[in-house]
């Protein structure tokens, strides 16, 4: 099925296009957006949210999900029907049964029954209302949601295209270098999220350094202690905004490699989740879960 097929069908959305600040911060961390969400859907999941700690992805996904929806929550939205608010209910109730048990569960059987829950209560809602199972996003990318996802926005009552909206408007490097002078040097989950992402997937390159990747590094340093003596934060905010799209445009000419190119190939197996028509692999390393491809025209 093409995109025009799944979007007259009702089964898809788009996503017309990136917001600028996503669009920069990505290039500078040489992360190609499409991937970045790829990485960001299949990395939430109720089982991880119940084991994972520390700065692994799937718990700033997790943390960075739920600070949205508690946002949601604490405004006023529509009330919903009462079938809805029944199977609602009747889901919660099982997967705060999950949580109550989990300490006396392993992690195989937490995934099994988290899991289980998760497709449950997928197709009972599948069975009510219309699902919206993809996006389509710029540049003819389609992602499919997981079963996770799909739940989650469900429970919440939101859409996938909010939930990722609200992440992309959540991306700024700029923002982030700005704030720091202000004495908030605490990262949000979803620009920790894209720290960790940087940091497992960069791979210096020759372009790079012949671009002059690396002495916008040292730039960033130089526009800080300018801006230091800047007690008003939209002057500090212009003055790293300029910093940073100097450094996108001169990394415009420079490929982004598609993570399986910048990660070891070996001893790979078949993992399948956003793409079903397409080839996972769960890498070795941990972390690592990507697709060959994510292209589907």
């Amino acid at each position: 099925m093409d995109k025009q097929q799944l979007i007259d069908s009702g089964r898809a959305v788009v996503i017309e296009k990136y917001p600028i600040d996503f669009v920069v911060s990505c290039a500078v961390s040489r992360l190609r957006p499409e991937e970045f969400l790829v990485q960001f859907v299949c990395r939430f999941n109720y089982s991880a949210m119940l084991r994972v700690r520390g700065d692994a992805l799937e718990y700033l996904v997790n943390e960075a999900v739920f600070m949205y929806l508690n946002k949601v929550m604490n405004s006023k939205r529509e009330p919903r029907e009462q079938k809805d608010r029944q199977l609602v209910n009747k889901w919660s109730r099982r997967l705060n049964a999950i949580i109550n048990s989990s300490s006396h569960l392993s992690d195989d059987e937490l995934w099994c029954a988290t899991n289980s829950a998760v497709i449950d209560c997928r197709i009972d809602a599948s069975n009510l209302f219309p699902q919206i199972k993809w996006i389509i996003l710029p540049g003819g990318y389609k992602l499919q949601l997981t079963d996770d996802f799909m739940v989650m926005c469900y429970m919440y009552g939101v859409t996938a295209v909010e939930v990722l909206q609200e992440m992309m408007a959540g991306i700024s490097l700029s923002y982030q270098a700005a704030v720091c002078g202000f004495g908030h040097r605490e990262k949000t989950p979803i620009m920790q999220f894209l720290d960790v992402m940087f940091k497992t997937f960069f791979r210096p390159t020759k372009e790079l350094a012949a671009a002059g990747y690396y002495q916008f590094f040292k730039g960033q340093f130089l526009v800080n202690e300018f801006v230091k003596r800047e007690d008003y934060f939209d002057q500090r905010l212009k003055a790293f905004n300029l910093h940073y799209m100097q450094w996108y445009l001169a990394m415009e000419h420079v490929p982004i490699p598609s993570m399986l190119e910048t990660t070891a190939m070996t001893g790979w197996k078949t993992l399948g989740k956003c793409f079903p028509e397409t080839k996972f692999y769960s890498c070795p390393v941990k972390d690592q879960h990507l697709p060959t491809e994510f292209m589907l025209k």
